[in-house]
């Protein structure tokens, strides 16, 4: 292990995601993600995309494009995009090459400059979680959420429930914990442990919050391994979530990274706001 590692990083790209901040997130990720080493995308539409690289000015052996039906088996192509998308980030370590992957959102932006040591602490990578200054509806909904994981983990979660929110849109992944997750979910349910784990519809917040990737490898990590991992509370600081028009008036350019939650928001208007997309608009093929 070296503070130089590099790190894979893996987007999930539905259609409305290529045709929105796509362009914006993977520019952002190869200027300001200092420890890249590949970027993977899986995505239901691999020609589309790709003739956007070569739009995009992207055209690199360092983006690799994956076909949504190349990284799951067929009996699962019929999940909604959401849950697919779920399933294809816990099974990233069989996708990625590196041992720490880098989970990242298809309309996240990162602003400045992440470096190794933002995510990897004496050699385990950080785990962030999300506090905030006031009382939040959000907060209570993301405690739910983990208590719903929790139960199908077959624990109590007294160390994620405190911490409560880990909704984070980049996050890293440790290889080594995916694979044990696989096997501790296949040693309570089977070789097919989404037909059991997987919420049956996901329309509604309250129904997602039955379930969630990051969720699910946190509170495995904290209170089925309890491993005594380096945590950080985000405190908007290090990823922010901006979910409504308000949310960006307010946002003053302090965080590292930003997630736009909304689909939306009017890219036009997120220009004015952000110097760095037009930046990023202007790369071309020598900045990659």
């Amino acid at each position: 292990m070296t503070p130089h590692e590099k790190i894979d990083v893996l987007i999930c790209a539905a259609k409305s995601d290529i045709n929105y901040l796509l362009e914006y997130t993977l520019k952002s990720c190869i200027k300001n993600f200092e420890p890249l080493n590949k970027i993977f995308i899986v995505t239901p539409t691999s020609t589309d995309l790709e003739q956007h690289l070569v739009d995009w000015n992207l055209c690199t052996d360092r983006i690799i494009i994956i076909n949504d039906s190349d990284a799951l088996p067929n009996e699962m192509m019929d999940l909604t995009g959401w849950l697919k998308q779920q399933v294809i980030k816990l099974k990233s370590d069989l996708i990625c090459t590196t041992r720490f992957i880098c989970l990242l959102g298809a309309d996240t932006i990162i602003l400045k400059r992440v470096i190794y040591q933002d995510l990897i602490k004496n050699g385990q990578a950080i785990l962030y979680f999300n506090r905030y200054s006031l009382p939040s509806i959000h907060l209570h909904s993301e405690r739910k959420r983990v208590e719903n994981i929790a139960k199908l983990l077959n624990t109590q979660p007294k160390r994620s429930f405190i911490l409560g929110d880990f909704i984070m849109e980049l996050m890293i992944f440790d290889s080594v914990y995916l694979q044990s997750l696989r096997n501790y979910l296949n040693h309570l349910y089977g070789s097919n442990p989404y037909d059991y784990i997987l919420p049956s519809k996901c329309e509604t917040y309250a129904e997602k919050t039955a379930f969630g990737e990051w969720t699910l490898y946190c509170v495995y990590i904290l209170d089925v391994l309890k491993k005594q991992v380096p945590l950080k509370n985000s405190n908007s600081k290090f990823v922010i979530h901006l979910h409504s028009d308000n949310d960006l008036n307010r946002f003053d350019l302090d965080s590292q990274v930003v997630h736009f939650v909304s689909k939306s928001f009017n890219v036009l208007d997120l220009k004015k706001k952000f110097k760095i997309i037009n930046q990023l608009e202007k790369m071309g093929e020598d900045n990659v």
